[in-house]
């Protein structure tokens, strides 16, 4: 790409004017997206909204149910509490998934075999993001 610039995000300070005067911000680090696109009211890429639904898995997943439901694996999002691991394991048949819900790329998933794989992964977390298992080799994901 022609006339691009890096700018080490801790560096911002030093390079103001160049910020200031650019056309685009690419890539910019999620802390600073803030004071770029509402304080210097400056174009990003990738867009806001996807800063804003892209780290936070239940977001996400909201809105695709709302928009897309029928093309995305059968989801509960609940609290943590006894009923709701009750409703979960009344619903899903084993094995299924289980997520953390700040994490992407595979990270912290965990296929759940049996009650007690649930109730471990139930311990150390409020909200429980589960998803039917999908017996599959890779997944393709167009955007």
């Amino acid at each position: 790409m022609k006339n691009v610039t890096y700018i080490k995000p801790e560096r911002k300070f030093e390079h103001e004017e160049e910020i200031r005067t650019s056309e685009w911000i690419l890539y910019p680090e999620y802390w600073k997206f803030n004071s770029l696109v509402y304080g210097l009211k400056k174009q990003i890429f990738p867009p806001i909204d996807t800063y804003h639904l892209g780290h936070n898995k239940i977001e996400m997943t909201r809105i695709l149910q709302m928009t897309f439901n029928k093309y995305i694996p059968y989801t509960i999002i609940a609290g943590n509490s006894k009923e709701k691991r009750t409703k979960i394991l009344n619903k899903f048949p084993f094995p299924f998934v289980a997520k953390d819900i700040k994490n992407s790329m595979g990270r912290s998933v965990f296929l759940i075999k049996n009650e007690a794989d649930f109730l471990t992964y139930c311990l150390t977390r409020d909200v429980l993001y589960v998803q039917e298992y999908l017996p599959i080799d890779c997944d393709l994901r167009i955007v």
